[in-house]
């Protein structure tokens, strides 16, 4: 395991992103920023008018992200040994997703969305079982937050309900507290609304959050459209077939984590392949599971798995070339 973290290993995985990261730079003739309904995030795009500016912010934000996932590994605990593996396979995985890089409404969410899941799991700790309501609400209220940049992270909040309830922390109050803290920041901006004496963007925020944007058939046919949902699908069954047939000896409270995080990745699936536009975002948060995931097996592995770490490197950024032919 730890020569998956060592130095060779960390300086080839950068050279592959950064390699990626100049590919699509390169091919990205143009990058006009999509339009949104979310005042939050039309501001933000507006400080980065073009790709110059766009893909270094964006490179920026995913190593962030990448390391926000790597510290919220600590809450977890899922890993025997320490390891910069989650950091390093987010980071790749990421890398060579078509149509992620440069910035997109998911990365200034995640971090949001860290925080939900560190509150989602630190009710699970017995010991503090009686703050439950209190960091359902919180993890509740930041989604609703990040909601407002990216109105679709709201679809998440029914992944995180059954997670309340895989964790035995599901009950009446939990139920409500979380469904105020969705309500608390909505309540914020209506009272905002009605200072401005208009409602456009609350209104704009609801009908982009109901009018959920599916894939017209004919953009099925198209190899570059079905390429990403289709890798997903491959990690999803071949991380499912897996851990169904092989043994975890770990506690009650590990396996509950790992169910969880498979759990999530069949949950993203569907919108890899019917949302149009919020598709790169989606996959940005299926490789949250999948990078953690991974990251087990390879620690819990005691063969050197160097040479397959290298092989996965290599399909990636074959797949992601594929996808410029």
């Amino acid at each position: 395991m730890q020569s998956l973290s060592s130095l060779p290993v960390v300086l080839l995985t950068l050279f592959a992103c950064l390699f990626c990261w100049g590919l699509e730079y390169h091919i990205s003739a143009n990058y006009p920023f999509d339009t949104s309904p979310s005042p939050l995030w039309n501001r933000i795009t507006a400080w980065l008018p073009d790709k110059r500016y766009a893909y270094p912010a964006g490179a920026l934000l995913l190593c962030g992200m990448a390391l926000t996932l790597q510290r919220a590994n600590y809450y977890l605990m899922l890993f025997r040994e320490k390891t910069g593996l989650p950091f390093l396979l987010f980071l790749l995985f990421n890398s060579t997703s078509f149509g992620y890089i440069p910035l997109r409404p998911v990365s200034p969410v995640f971090f949001l969305l860290a925080l939900c899941m560190i509150e989602l799991f630190k009710s699970y700790q017995k010991e503090k079982a009686f703050l439950a309501p209190g960091n359902a609400y919180k993890a509740a209220f930041w989604l609703s937050v990040g909601s407002l940049v990216w109105i679709h992270l709201l679809w998440m909040l029914p992944l995180f309900w059954y997670g309340m309830y895989l964790f035995r922390v599901m009950n009446l109050r939990t139920f409500t507290a979380s469904l105020l803290g969705v309500l608390t920041m909505y309540w914020i901006v209506a009272g905002w609304c009605v200072l401005q004496h208009d409602f456009t963007a609350l209104t704009n925020l609801v009908h982009l959050w109901t009018d959920f944007d599916f894939v017209p058939f004919r953009e099925y046919l198209q190899p570059s459209r079905l390429a990403a949902p289709a890798t997903a699908f491959a990690y999803t069954v071949l991380l499912g077939l897996t851990f169904r047939f092989y043994p975890v000896s770990a506690g009650l409270r590990t396996r509950r984590f790992i169910s969880f995080l498979l759990v999530s990745t069949r949950y993203l699936l569907p919108f890899l392949f019917l949302s149009e536009t919020g598709a790169a975002d989606f996959l940005c948060l299926f490789f949250i599971p999948v990078s953690l995931l991974t990251t087990y097996l390879f620690s819990n592995t005691p063969r050197n798995l160097t040479p397959y770490y290298f092989l996965l490197l290599v399909c990636s950024l074959l797949l992601l070339t594929a996808r410029y032919v």
